[in-house]
């Protein structure tokens, strides 16, 4: 999916969105004078959400393994990055990351409520208990552990067989991920 596929996708769903309202009030301010016109916006919406999700994926491939996630997930769909320089030591700026707590990142709790569409949460990353670090929470139960090379990386996923046995390790989820093609048979 490009980025035409993510805005044709938001389009749609606000699209219905203002459907749906014109459909209890018709929005006049918009020029949605009456609730046939509200279904019609509706309709398009609907339209222009499902076209944006059947978009073809393009996949990407590593040429090259450079990092333990290059080694974890070989080919992906999507990827973002992101950088900030932060002015400490490397190994520092890790052990901050290991030990930060829900109380040390502002509006955690409430983004994290917000996921959950306010339902209260068994203990776990989205729900992490009090004092306790983050990442420590989230590999103690949803997320593995996957690679950790102090001062340079974390990787941690989560996958399972499907067949709720629970997470899969780091040499299972390797072989799950790896492509097709590399795959012994």
């Amino acid at each position: 999916m490009t980025i035409f596929g993510g805005a044709l996708i938001y389009l749609g769903l606000i699209g219905a969105a203002i459907g749906v309202v014109s459909l209890l009030k018709p929005l006049r301010f918009l020029g949605i004078r009456t609730r046939m016109r509200g279904l019609l916006i509706l309709g398009l919406g609907f339209l222009a959400l499902m076209t944006g999700v059947w978009l073809p994926v393009s996949e990407t491939r590593v040429a090259t393994v450079r990092t333990h996630l290059d080694d974890f997930v070989p080919a992906y769909q999507f990827s973002e990055f992101h950088q900030i320089l932060i002015d400490a030591p490397k190994d520092r700026a890790y052990a901050a990351i290991r030990e930060v707590t829900p109380e040390e990142i502002r509006l955690f709790r409430t983004l994290t409520c917000i996921r959950r569409f306010g339902r209260p949460g068994p203990p776990g990353i989205l729900n992490p208990p009090e004092h306790r670090p983050i990442l420590e929470t989230a590999t103690a139960g949803w997320f593995e552990l996957l690679a950790d090379d102090p001062g340079r990386e974390i990787v941690f996923g989560h996958a399972d067989d499907g067949r709720g046995r629970g997470t899969l390790r780091a040499a299972e989820f390797k072989r799950l991920i790896r492509p097709r093609s590399s795959r012994s048979r």
